[in-house]
């Protein structure tokens, strides 16, 4: 008795072989948007709040222009830089829970430290909140910063 056997026939069981014995699970491809892929330790992951961020910030004083370049660890702390017409300031603390994030750091205003707070939440490619510095208050909007931006 001869068995006859086509290409086509040999694959299709080698892809139902391999498909029956690997588990079921999802692939994240190196973008920064796969950030926020659930892991395999059963933990949802961060959102991509990583990254430089250009901030439109509403004040009583006007609007403003602002630059972030934040990081986020694995833990969920925020470090990183904001730029603005204060100058450079260094993140003191912040942190992301879900969408939700927090960042401190310090401006110099008339040669006065002055401490800032913002709180907001991120969604894809864009960020918003509001903040308290000294005594004041501002709304903050912001998105991701195209790469080459020189803000």
């Amino acid at each position: 008795m001869r068995i006859r056997c086509s290409v086509f026939s040999v694959s299709a069981v080698a892809f139902l072989m391999v498909t029956a014995v690997l588990p079921s699970r999802s692939f994240a491809f190196n973008h920064p948007a796969a950030a926020a892929t659930p892991q395999d330790n059963g933990q949802a992951a961060q959102p991509a709040l990583t990254g430089k961020w250009d901030l439109n910030v509403t004040t009583s004083d006007g609007p403003q222009k602002a630059s972030a370049d934040l990081t986020v660890a694995d833990d969920g702390t925020v470090s990183g830089t904001i730029d603005s017409q204060y100058g450079h300031s260094s993140i003191s603390s912040g942190s992301l829970t879900g969408t939700q994030f927090t960042i401190k750091f310090s401006i110099n205003v008339d040669g006065n430290p002055t401490d800032v707070s913002m709180s907001g939440t991120i969604d894809g490619d864009s960020i918003k909140g509001n903040g308290s510095a000294g005594d004041s208050t501002f709304d903050f909007t912001g998105v991701r910063a195209a790469a080459g931006s020189m803000e």
